[in-house]
């Protein structure tokens, strides 16, 4: 009873240590790293290949996944007041499909 308690405990333990892992990038206004503080944007990479691109105010700018350091699946970017402008798919790292352009105003 006692050995599978602890070994419960280390799977929790490493499992919202998985979860949490993430990396913060800082981007200057041409969306080149830079260092906190000199930034415009920043972008928030889990390790999992979510990567998900803010505004300096923290208002969500694009979010979407990689796989082998190319783009895959869907992806969105937002305006400033969090409306959705554009919504698409890329196949390795290349626009598929239709891609869906909303204008600011509208709801």
């Amino acid at each position: 009873m006692k050995k599978s308690t602890i070994i419960i405990l280390l799977f929790l333990s490493l499992l919202s240590t998985a979860v949490s892992a993430q990396k913060t990038i800082w981007l200057d206004k041409n969306k080149q790293e830079t260092v906190k503080g000199n930034h415009e944007y920043y972008s928030i990479q889990e390790f999992k290949g979510t990567l998900k691109t803010f505004y300096k105010t923290g208002q969500l700018l694009e979010q979407g996944k990689y796989n082998n350091n190319q783009k895959q699946g869907v992806w969105k970017t937002f305006y400033k007041n969090g409306k959705i402008k554009t919504k698409g798919k890329y196949r390795n790292n290349k626009k598929i499909g239709v891609w869906k352009t909303f204008y600011k105003n509208v709801y």
